[in-house]
């Protein structure tokens, strides 16, 4: 009868705690087809987010952010980066600058181990420009329309939460495109997940992956190729996916 009490009074907590957070992440999400994200938690709870927000100035910043762990835990630990993410940006705030405010938040609130892993960019439409901070993020990949590697950008810093501010670096690396393509950032549960057989998904196959041609697009394509190798559903971490369209 206790063990029946307490698990009814965890489903409405975490029920509870569920509608909160899906909230806060989606309540300043903008409807833009220019993007296509896909979370997707190993747990009720996901510690991988995606937030996207338009600055005044109408440039596009995306965050994909992967907290250490996973669960509950996970999810808490980004919510003083989405929080900070959607604010800042609505004010204006360079990428830099909002990254290292991402830092500090992180740095102070959370314990050490719970570290932040974020890939931030800005996307400027109308320069045809791509900002990139990447803090212990996999590389990131912009590809043309036949899924050729026009620009990469790798982990240049830690993740958020472990330097100081004294020691942090937030110098981003900018992209000129001169043809149409796709952003891509993801979280590390992609390229680390596992089939039947102890194979990971690995880079070498979401870049062939981005190589395929497909009614759906790169994207979708890359998410159906990830299912048929080990099945989403079942995988051991948070998976998370954002392409951003940069057309002519």
């Amino acid at each position: 009868e206790q063990l029946s009490l307490y698990h009814e009074e965890n489903e409405r907590e975490q029920n509870l705690a569920k509608h909160l957070l899906e909230r806060i992440i989606r309540a300043h999400k903008p409807n833009d087809p220019m993007v296509e994200r896909l979370v997707l938690p190993a747990t009720r709870f996901s510690g991988d987010i995606i937030a996207t927000e338009f600055t005044p100035n109408n440039i596009l910043h995306v965050i994909l952010a992967d907290s250490a762990g996973h669960g509950l835990s996970a999810a808490l630990n980004v919510l003083p980066v989405v929080e900070v993410f959607y604010g800042m940006t609505k004010k204006g705030y360079s990428l830099s600058t909002i990254a290292r405010e991402l830092n500090s938040k992180v740095k102070q609130l959370m314990p050490t181990e719970r570290f932040v892993a974020a890939a931030l960019a800005a996307i400027d439409f109308s320069e045809r420009t791509i900002e990139i901070w990447n803090g212990g993020m996999p590389t990131a990949y912009f590809v043309d329309e036949n899924g050729e590697i026009m620009r990469e950008w790798r982990a240049a810093h830690p993740p958020m939460g472990i330097m100081s501010n004294a020691d942090f670096l937030s110098k981003t690396e900018t992209f000129h495109w001169n043809e149409p393509g796709r952003l891509f950032l993801y979280s590390d549960g992609l390229v680390e997940a596992e089939n039947d057989v102890g194979e990971r998904f690995g880079t070498d196959r979401l870049l062939q992956a981005l190589k395929e041609k497909c009614d759906q697009g790169q994207f979708w394509y890359l998410v159906a190729a990830a299912n048929k190798f080990m099945g989403l559903d079942s995988a051991a971490d948070d998976i998370s996916i954002a392409a951003i369209n940069c057309p002519m």
